[in-house]
């Protein structure tokens, strides 16, 4: 054999390898876009599909885990030759799907599989992920379309809505029972207060006493919420209407889509690109789709403010009362800064971006206020000076 032909047969064996890869995501896609068969029987044909695009496909093995039920290839053990990539549902895991070979082959990239390989088997986790979630949604508006048909005679409009949730969004699910059990309690329900006793004490670590010295309690893995959902929504429904219940869990709902923008403002460690691209993800939700109390737009609007401008409180004072969320995404549009950066905008933008909200708001009432024109502006972050003289390397000629 000439020293020519063992390359163009490694580059041979080579494309037959990719191109067994590409049929596997092409046969997995014609699969998971069936709406004849089952969920079993598609993810069934999921793992018949796997081994023929390994490398070693007489000796490999698949399986999918999902939900406490598994898909496996006949002759599928476990052995120490495994690859395995989880399956995500809405962000958390669902299951995992699994190769495994069942005789020792020679090493690779990744024990005995090709850094391709796990390529592939991570494609496939994603799009069975996406395939799960969907299915589950599907059920989900099944179960709601059947309670429409149904009517009066089935079960109560918001425990439709708890059951939507727990099938398509249960970490949502969990935060709307913790403020229904917190709601009830402001209300003086003695059920309600009694509950949120015991979740106190359910939220104390083993061995922590609430009354210990004045110094935070060891986290939690679960929320104590998690498991008082139907006990909660069954107080509510003894003290509650119907209507109250659904106009409440619609409420918080929809407060809950702005969750992303306080998370990240509540980030002590977030930049002012996070803050802004929260901001923009913010604005682009459009009007009526989330819905803040005064209380927490109020809170929103400090932050915010700390975030651009100043953590001065005589500057925090009077800006808040003048400054709305949506006015910083004009802000965002118009900064120059550096990447990842720190800074602030400085006072002289502060002040003009105040006055010219404060102008803006008046012109509504005064006309001739409207004739006041604000310079076109852009905003330049404090540390984008410093980053300006670094990447031109002018620290030398700088005092």
């Amino acid at each position: 054999m000439t020293g020519t032909q063992r390359p163009m047969e490694e580059m041979f064996r080579a494309l037959q390898e990719r191109a067994k890869e590409l049929q596997c995501l092409y046969q997995v896609d014609e699969l998971l876009h069936q709406s004849a068969p089952s969920t079993p029987e598609i993810l069934a044909g999921v793992v018949r599909v796997l081994p023929p695009a390994w490398q070693y496909p007489a000796i490999c093995r698949a399986r999918i885990v999902v939900g406490g039920t598994t898909y496996a290839s006949d002759g599928f053990v476990e052995t120490a030759w495994s690859m395995r990539s989880p399956v995500h549902i809405q962000e958390e895991s669902g299951g995992l799907v699994e190769v495994v070979y069942v005789e020792e082959t020679g090493k690779s990239d990744e024990g005995p599989f090709l850094k391709e390989e796990r390529r592939l088997l991570d494609a496939v986790a994603e799009r069975l992920g996406r395939f799960l979630e969907h299915a589950k949604l599907r059920q989900a508006f099944d179960a709601l379309a059947t309670a429409e048909r149904v009517g009066s005679a089935g079960p109560e409009p918001w425990r439709v809505i708890l059951d939507f949730l727990r099938r398509t969004d249960e970490a949502l699910l969990v935060r709307i029972a913790r403020k229904m059990i917190n709601h009830l309690g402001w209300l003086g329900v003695r059920e309600a207060v009694a509950v949120l006793h015991q979740m106190n004490v359910e939220e104390t670590p083993e061995g922590e006493e609430m009354t210990a010295d004045n110094r935070p309690l060891t986290r939690i893995g679960r929320d104590p919420a998690k498991a008082r959902i139907e006990e909660t929504f069954h107080i509510a429904a003894e003290v509650l209407g119907d209507d109250e219940i659904i106009n409440l869990v619609q409420k918080w709902i929809r407060e809950d889509k702005a969750r992303f923008l306080v998370t990240t403002l509540g980030d002590p460690d977030a930049g002012l690109d996070e803050v802004a691209e929260a901001i923009r993800r913010y604005h682009h939700l459009g009007p009526g789709v989330t819905e803040l109390s005064m209380a927490a737009r109020k809170g929103i609007r400090v932050a915010l403010i700390e975030h651009f401008f100043t953590d001065q409180l005589e500057f925090i004072n009077a800006a808040k009362n003048h400054l709305d969320i949506e006015d910083f995404y004009d802000v965002v549009q118009h900064v120059v800064s550096p990447p990842r950066t720190r800074g602030k905008l400085g006072g002289k933008s502060a002040g003009l971006f105040l006055a010219s909200r404060i102008l803006h708001r008046a012109g509504a009432d005064n006309p001739r206020l409207r004739e006041i024109r604000v310079p076109r502006t852009w905003y330049v972050t404090s540390d984008s000076i410093v980053n300006f003289i670094q990447y031109n390397n002018l620290e030398d000629i700088y005092s």
